[in-house]
């Protein structure tokens, strides 16, 4: 004698439910970890915009750059310049240096500069090409570096 209907019915829904939580799961779960990416990457995308207060001469690193000591800000043509900036690349992925350079005097902006430098692949160091429409002055006291993109 064949089972009841009811009782086949029952398992196809029984069957049915552990494949909706399983779908579920999976979503939720994926829904969950690009939600964690995506917390991170905004994380780091403010530190690297954050401005940080550099000494002028001294190395310092920022978003995976690392400049030598050695460079200088500097007067040409009457306006800003930052010369001898030499930026290595300490990520593990070719990407393109765009820092800018925010000049103080106390709380006044001086001077905004901009420097890039071509795409640099893992550990490869370049020159910076340093550019600011700002007429020069030598009275500043302090410097800081963020991400121009």
């Amino acid at each position: 004698m064949p089972p009841p209907r009811r009782q086949s019915r029952r398992t196809l829904w029984i069957a049915l439910g552990i494949v909706g939580v399983a779908l579920l799961a999976c979503c939720g779960g994926g829904i969950g970890l690009l939600a964690v990416v995506k917390a991170v990457n905004d994380r780091n995308e403010r530190a690297h915009n954050t401005p940080t207060t550099v000494t002028v001469g001294a190395g310092f690193e920022h978003d995976r750059f690392v400049a030598d000591e050695g460079w200088e800000v500097a007067e040409d043509d009457g306006v800003f310049d930052i010369v001898d900036l030499a930026l290595t690349n300490d990520a593990r992925r070719p990407r393109q240096a765009n820092l800018s350079f925010t000049v103080y005097r106390g709380d006044t902006i001086v001077a905004d500069i901009s420097c890039t430098a071509g795409t640099l692949g893992a550990g490869e160091t370049e020159v910076a090409d340093c550019f600011s429409p700002d007429a020069h002055t030598s009275d500043f006291d302090e410097v800081r570096v963020a991400d121009s993109l």
